[in-house]
């Protein structure tokens, strides 16, 4: 019997084989990598909407009747971000530097809100800016570790 045949089809099943280990690999990497930028989307979202709900209670007065609601809804949003961030942690993104800046975004946010009523406009508009300003740096801290632990590839 002439197994002329067998090294050439053993080869073929190898690479065949190998191929499809490559393929499975990377798209375990891809799928991993669309779930931690999922995990990020969300905490952008809550920025946003940390953002928003600051401006109806320093600019359109919403909540001033009751500033513990807002600071209620506020440090929700916080901890969810927190909670966020450390599955980040868990998935090899660094979050040292945006997890220090979590704490600047709840001060600026519940700084003085039980004086509501007192406060000048000018004063309202500045603290609204410290607002904007400390989510605008975790945000920016955010994108900037996920490009880090995902570089862009040409």
């Amino acid at each position: 019997m002439n197994l002329d045949w067998l090294p050439a089809s053993a080869v073929a099943a190898t690479i065949v084989i190998i191929g499809w280990q490559v393929v499975y690999n990377n798209g375990k990497k891809l799928a991993s990598r669309n779930e931690t930028y999922s995990i990020a989307n969300q905490i952008s979202t809550l920025i946003a909407d940390i953002q928003k709900i600051s401006e109806s209670f320093w600019l359109k007065g919403e909540f001033n009747d009751n500033p513990q609601f807002y600071e209620l809804l506020v440090l929700s949003k916080i901890k969810l971000i927190h909670s966020k961030v450390k599955l980040l942690e868990k998935r090899s993104v660094e979050v040292y530097k945006v997890s220090r800046l979590i704490y600047p975004i709840r001060r600026s946010c519940t700084f003085d809100i039980h004086n509501i009523e007192s406060q000048t406009l000018d004063f309202k508009r500045e603290h609204i800016e410290n607002i904007l300003n400390s989510t605008l740096d975790f945000a920016q801290s955010l994108d900037e570790q996920m490009q880090n632990a995902f570089p862009f590839n040409n």
